[in-house]
């Protein structure tokens, strides 16, 4: 993943942690898309929910380290 990419992934993440209820991919996407950033895939979305299930709330963890460390 690009850094601009890992940097809206990164963005968005914040946007789903701190909404209160959690929002949906569309609702991140569009917050992302009023801060004139790109939005985000389902992939990245459903690694969002990922971290949030396992209580997750630090900075944004790429897929693959997410995995890598997961699986350790």
């Amino acid at each position: 993943m690009s850094n601009a990419k890992t940097g809206v992934a990164a963005r968005g993440w914040e946007i789903y942690k701190t909404s209160v209820p959690r929002l949906k991919l569309v609702g991140v996407n569009e917050a992302l898309l009023k801060e004139g950033l790109g939005g985000i895939k389902d992939r990245t979305f459903r690694h969002y929910h990922s971290m949030d299930r396992t209580g997750y709330d630090g900075p944004y963890i790429t897929i693959n380290k997410w995995d890598v460390g997961r699986s350790a």
